[in-house]
């Protein structure tokens, strides 16, 4: 294995494959998306989701003054749009225009669900903790939506099928997902 302590943490593309999301707000009273691969749930009780999002982009202004955010959890099919839509920002872009997204519907006005999407949080701006060049925002989860039809019952509870192709970013535009061939069950 090679090693250094010379490196670029941005093009160290070995913490990926990551899935990635569309995160969603309101700036200026239009929704705007981005993608992320850096999120994560951070506690069960209360439900945090938290978002890393760099404080010069305009997702992360819109979260601010919006006071929430949406993460949509989309399909493998879906990969061209997050690539265009991480190309492009919202504060010269109507990327619902440009790109011709479709919303479904929300539950709060935190920002935009997309159809397409197998599942969805909205969530409500919580805290943000700065972590070097990017913020940590915490949102309280307040509403989920999930495709019915992509959810497996496994040990009584529902988990996600592997038809639902979660989008997995790999770094330098390369995009995957994963089925019922690359699972592996270690229990009953």
């Amino acid at each position: 294995m090679k090693s250094t302590r010379h490196f670029d943490f941005m093009e160290f593309y070995m913490i990926y494959p990551r899935l990635t999301v569309l995160v969603g707000a309101r700036l200026d009273g239009k929704d705007n998306i981005m993608p992320a691969s850096w999120h994560t749930p951070l506690s069960g009780n209360p439900p945090l989701y938290g978002v890393v999002i760099s404080p010069k982009r305009a997702t992360y202004k819109a979260i601010h003054e919006s006071g929430g955010f949406t993460v949509n959890f989309v399909p493998l099919e879906m990969a061209r749009l997050s690539e265009d839509t991480g190309f492009c920002s919202g504060y010269d872009t109507d990327k619902f225009a440009r790109f011709g997204i479709e919303k479904a519907e929300a539950l709060l006005d935190v920002g935009p669900i997309l159809k397409g999407a197998y599942g969805a949080l909205e969530c409500l701006l919580e805290d943000t903790f700065t972590a070097g060049d990017h913020g940590i925002i915490v949102g309280l989860v307040e509403a989920v939506h999930w495709d019915e039809g992509l959810a497996v019952s496994y040990q009584g509870k529902e988990v996600l099928s592997p038809e639902a192709r979660p989008l997995l970013y790999a770094g330098r535009g390369i995009y995957a997902t994963w089925d019922k061939n690359s699972l592996i069950r270690l229990r009953d």
